[in-house]
């Protein structure tokens, strides 16, 4: 592979990570608040163990933002009866609403940014990108397990 693709692919992903933090900072957001704030707006019934690992954030993030949103009287969090450690992660009536008022207006934004690109290349930018992820993870874990055994 060629390092110009390299570089090109790493200055096209930081420049979309870069324009979401600029998104982010217009309306005083964190990015990992909002990105839990995402995630149980979208799938409600996540755990915060379950946040971390399908999004990529660390735990103790996740927690720092469950944590501020329930100082804030957005979320409520229930134990599950059968098992202690697990708790129920539910947006108050407040909460709800400051969910709407944050998240629609980032899928709008993604809903604008699909319909630019088109169904077909917006489906194939999500494959590839699921691709590289999976990939991604694979060389890590891999390169890891390389630097164990030589130790």
């Amino acid at each position: 592979m060629e390092n110009d693709s390299i570089i090109s692919m790493n200055k096209a992903l930081s420049r979309i990570n870069g324009l979401y933090q600029k998104w982010f900072q217009t309306r005083t957001l964190n990015s990992y608040l909002i990105q839990t704030l995402n995630a149980l707006f979208m799938e409600p019934d996540l755990t915060q163990k379950e946040i971390s690992d399908k999004y990529q954030i660390p735990r103790q993030t996740v927690n720092n933002a469950i944590q501020a949103l329930k100082k804030e009287g957005y979320v409520e969090l229930l134990q599950n009866e059968n098992d202690k450690r697990w708790k129920k992660i539910l947006f108050t009536e407040k909460g709800r609403k400051y969910a709407e008022e944050t998240v629609l207006p980032l899928l709008t934004l993604d809903q604008k940014i699909a319909k630019r690109m088109g169904k077909t290349k917006y489906h194939q930018f999500i494959t590839l990108l699921q691709e590289y992820g999976d990939s991604l993870e694979h060389e890590i874990v891999e390169s890891r397990e390389t630097s164990h055994e030589k130790r």
